[in-house]
């Protein structure tokens, strides 16, 4: 598939939040002793892993020192956010579920922004059904923080 400048750039940058939201429910899930909730946590991560798919046909290898220069906004609020949340110690659940909430309307911001690009129709639709599965972990965090 030919991938143009702008469509890579973003792809790259999409990935990059699945790649890192699927890391943090990884160890979030290695760090709560409650199996049930470590299963609900370790089904998001294995998510990212398939939206990680979905998003590579659309992405091209690019320089690490090129990518690095180009940051944009895309992806600057969940860099915060991991970069609060790693100095977390997990304590207790609740505040470890509202992290994780605080992280997917993190990753809204960066879908919502990437949708504003142009890019293919294609890559348009996997971004809504992604968009829509982190408002789902969005609603689904915020039940359990209720029943505890």
């Amino acid at each position: 598939m030919q991938t143009d400048y702008i469509t890579a750039l973003v792809v790259n940058q999409l990935i990059e939040t699945c790649n890192a939201r699927e890391a943090d429910y990884k160890k979030a899930a290695d760090n709560i002793k409650d199996p049930y909730f470590a299963d609900i946590l370790n089904k998001f991560a294995t998510e990212s892993g398939r939206f990680f798919l979905e998003l590579l046909p659309f992405s091209e290898s690019r320089d690490e020192e090129e990518e690095e220069k180009e940051i944009t906004i895309l992806n600057v609020r969940y860099k915060g956010w991991m970069d609060v949340a790693s100095g977390n110690t997990l304590v207790d659940k609740k505040g470890l579920f509202e992290n994780c909430i605080d992280r997917e309307r993190s990753a809204i911001e960066v879908y919502e922004a990437a949708f504003n690009e142009e890019i293919p129709e294609k890559l348009r639709v996997i971004i809504i059904k992604h968009k829509s599965a982190f408002f789902k972990a969005c609603s689904d965090l915020n039940s359990l923080v209720k029943e505890l």
